[in-house]
């Protein structure tokens, strides 16, 4: 509300509906959208609400050895709710990787920092995840 009320911030006026547009053209294609979650997680109507696509992060570059890092942790494979990849370019040409892991058993992640080879960097908790052996941040 405070921002709103500040002229030029970006928040009011045509912002907002704009946003609004855009959310209601999302909903007219909410059979669009199904049809192609259920295609591409080869799920049904509920049983595509809330499904967990933790497994999908083994395909990525380094996911065995994220995997194999968790594990040294104690961390199980059945309590990872999700695994998020982020690219990080440096100055030269290098390419190394983030990943966030999100658990079922804590509110919080653990991030995980790759080199360009896929070689554990250093690794730490935020939020109210404490996995022995990882410093929190």
């Amino acid at each position: 509300i405070g921002l709103g009320a500040v002229t030029g911030d970006g928040f009011s006026g045509p912002v907002c509906g704009r946003i609004n547009n855009d959310a209601k053209e999302l909903v007219a294609d909410e059979l669009q959208i199904r049809a192609y979650i259920e295609a591409t997680y080869k799920c049904i109507g509920e049983a595509c609400h809330g499904k967990s696509l933790a497994s999908e992060w083994r395909s990525h570059t380094c996911g065995d050895v994220l995997a194999e890092h968790l594990s040294s942790y104690g961390i199980e494979e059945k309590d990872v709710r999700a695994v998020g990849f982020t690219n990080v370019r440096h100055s030269g040409a290098t390419l190394d990787y983030q990943a966030r892991v999100r658990l079922k058993s804590c509110q919080g992640s653990i991030y995980v920092d790759l080199n360009e080879h896929c070689r554990v960097e250093k690794n730490y908790t935020r939020g109210d995840c404490t996995i022995e052996g990882i410093k929190g941040y």
